[in-house]
């Protein structure tokens, strides 16, 4: 927590940037015009990149970084 707002930084593999678009969507978030897609109250960030989990495996990594009041979190696990 910081400044009264909650930060959280998550990353996944497995999941498409447009999956996690479409979950933040789907609670209420909207695609902007810059990075962010906003919601009542919070945003969050999308972010990829390419990790390896072996010697000659690759997958894309999302990163989501989600700042929003600490009462917009609640509900949430």
């Amino acid at each position: 927590m910081e400044d009264g707002r909650l930060h959280l930084t998550r990353r996944f593999r497995g999941l498409t940037l447009e999956q996690a678009t479409g979950y933040l969507e789907g609670l209420g978030g909207e695609r902007t015009e810059d990075d962010p897609i906003e919601g009542d109250d919070w945003q969050a960030h999308l972010s990829t990149r390419i990790v390896p989990v072996g010697p000659s495996v690759r997958l894309t990594e999302l990163t989501v970084t989600w700042t929003g009041s600490a009462d917009s979190s609640s509900g949430s696990s």
